[in-house]
């Protein structure tokens, strides 16, 4: 990976025009950087760019959710509760076997403020199909963020 891709990720610059700072300090062409983020996004290698805030220091605390769906309904629950901004990452996981009793076959991460967590977990309660939601809240945190090479 370019070095300036690799510090763009850890020291994005804050200016007017952060991409010419980065050009600048590397001695690349502003142009051929943007280019070549697009191209990385195009490829589905970047997803996104853009800022990563820490939640809990704007008052909104992450949480795990896990949902017992009925096996047909997963897809449209799926869907249903993706469409929050609020929701970070949902997926469909197949339910531990009978012997370890987890029959939980939705996961999702949910960060919003206290009231608003309330909220929308009643909503996904409430969702046809949903038996049961287990809420699993953070202990401690151990990483952040990933920075790739």
């Amino acid at each position: 990976m370019e070095r300036w891709l690799e510090k763009a990720q850890i020291f994005f610059p804050i200016h007017p025009r952060p991409f010419s700072k980065l050009a600048e300090e590397f001695k690349k062409d502003e142009g051929e950087l943007i280019e070549t983020l697009r191209r990385l996004k195009d490829e589905g290698i970047i997803r996104r760019i853009g800022a990563v805030l820490e939640p809990r220091k704007l008052g909104a605390e992450p949480v795990l959710l896990a949902l017992e769906v009925d096996g047909e309904k997963v897809e449209e629950v799926g869907r249903e509760t993706a469409r929050y901004r609020e929701v970070t990452h949902c997926y469909e996981r197949e339910p531990m076997d009978s012997s370890q009793a987890c029959p939980y076959n939705l996961w999702l991460v949910l960060t919003a403020e206290k009231e608003r967590r309330r909220e929308l977990m009643e909503r996904f309660k409430a969702l046809e199909g949903v038996k049961d939601l287990l809420v699993l809240e953070s202990e401690e945190v151990y990483k952040l963020r990933a920075v790739f090479r």
